[in-house]
């Protein structure tokens, strides 16, 4: 249902400037009944709209949040029957990463990931049909920065998987220690050791702070970047650069 009610909005979504060409087109021949059936086919549209985004944000999510609550409870029934030897082999702190920030990340993807595969396939095809019929040339040379950012996001996948995989290991780090200290509390206070793992904790938790500052400010120039592109296809960019640029070759292969 999530990914019928998102192929339906990203339908309606194309047809809203259909209308609004016809209005910008021929405002001046156009009666007034004319103009408010339009507007009225607008206003359907945009409740569409509303009415869709809500109902696969709750039918595509509520699907993740369950698939993320099934693996969890899975993982713990599977925990459970393991033998003492996996404990050994494993750190506490892998364990744990494993049922937290590791389950948070399938989740993501099983709600974004849908939301933008079905976005990239369905709503990709209907956009380049549109285009297409509008104007060949100009969706031709609009597919070129395209094609690069295409290139650069499958470039760049490989670095933030890297830079996700060392703030796994920043996580991991963080709960060795962390499981260390309360197992051997008794140890610690018994040797009056409690300011050397108060500044060992602190050391550990400003590295592990350190990673994730870098990876959300990588991660966001990388998204910032993409949609800064020219003849982007996101919103912030059709905003700024990709729609006057758009006008401006429109206007020149007008000629």
């Amino acid at each position: 249902m999530g990914a019928i009610a998102l192929i339906i909005v990203d339908i309606v979504e194309t047809e809203v400037p259909k209308y609004l060409q016809v209005i910008v087109d021929d405002i001046d021949i156009m009666y007034q009944d004319e103009l408010w059936s339009i507007l009225w086919k607008v206003i359907i549209c945009a409740l569409i709209i509303l009415v869709g985004r809500i109902a696969w944000r709750l039918f595509i999510f509520y699907a993740s949040r369950k698939i993320e609550a099934g693996l969890r409870r899975d993982m713990f029934e599977k925990s459970m029957r393991l033998s003492s030897t996996f404990y050994h082999e494993n750190k506490s702190g892998t364990i744990m990463g494993w049922f937290t920030t590791d389950i948070e990340t399938i989740g993501e993807y099983f709600g974004w990931g849908t939301v933008m595969l079905i976005d990239a396939s369905f709503l990709a095809i209907i956009v380049i049909v549109r285009m297409i019929s509008v104007d060949l040339t100009l969706t031709l040379v609009a597919a070129i920065p395209i094609a690069l950012i295409a290139l650069w996001s499958g470039l760049s996948e490989k670095f933030m998987a890297k830079k996700w995989e060392e703030r796994q290991s920043a996580y991991d780090s963080l709960y060795d220690f962390a499981d260390e200290n309360f197992t051997g509390i008794r140890v610690i206070k018994a040797f009056v050791k409690e300011q050397k793992e108060i500044h060992a904790f602190a050391k550990i938790a400003r590295k592990n702070r350190d990673v994730n500052y870098q990876f959300g400010k990588i991660e966001a120039g990388l998204i910032r970047s993409i949609s800064s592109a020219p003849l982007s296809t996101s919103p912030s960019a059709n905003s700024s650069n990709s729609f006057p640029i758009s006008i401006c070759l429109s206007g020149l292969l007008s000629r």
